[in-house]
């Protein structure tokens, strides 16, 4: 894009880590930073923050599902437990849904995904994928369970089909995951 001097406008994104500035081309999702705006620099915290920016970035440029046909969407657990039965509660019918949580109880984890298989609406996904649950604080009395195991166990009370482990979580490795 022409600059007001006649110049070539480079977009991009610029990602300052460590003291180093790096420009990472977006080239083919012009229109997605169109829509956004344009982002010209984001200073990245935390561990493995530059990872999970490039990650985001190359579904941008290239989002095409990887399990075409498949729709799937990640939710907190908390929170889509908090929404069920609302005007907010998404039709999920024949979704992957995939949850997560992070600094809960065993206690409450067991209590969510009790609620949430529990949901007629719930009951229509196609099945159900455990993210990381991270952060859990010790109970006491030890809960004994593990998360899998719970959801293991709701599932299989609901007749729910358990699809195993999923790639999301509150933390930098988290997948990008479209809602579809």
């Amino acid at each position: 894009m022409p600059g007001a001097d006649g110049s070539q406008k480079r977009r991009g994104v610029a990602v300052l880590t460590g003291g180093t500035k790096e420009r990472l081309d977006v080239g083919e999702c012009d229109a997605a930073i169109d829509a956004a705006g344009d982002v010209t620099a984001m200073e990245l915290g935390g561990m493995g923050g530059e990872a999970a920016v490039l990650r985001g970035l190359s579904w941008l440029m290239d989002p095409t599902p990887r399990d075409a046909g498949q729709k799937r969407v990640a939710f907190n657990l908390t929170i889509l437990s908090q929404v069920l039965g609302t005007a907010l509660q998404p039709d999920l019918s024949d979704h992957i849904l995939m949850i997560e949580e992070v600094g809960e109880y065993m206690y409450r984890i067991d209590r969510s995904l009790f609620h949430v298989t529990s949901n007629p609406g719930i009951r229509k996904i196609a099945g159900l994928m455990l993210g990381r649950c991270s952060d859990v604080p010790d109970n006491d009395p030890d809960f004994v369970l593990t998360e899998e195991e719970v959801a293991r166990h709701w599932c299989a009370q609901s007749g729910i089909p358990y699809l195993g482990r999923a790639d999301i979580g509150h933390d930098a490795d988290n997948q990008v995951v479209p809602f579809g």
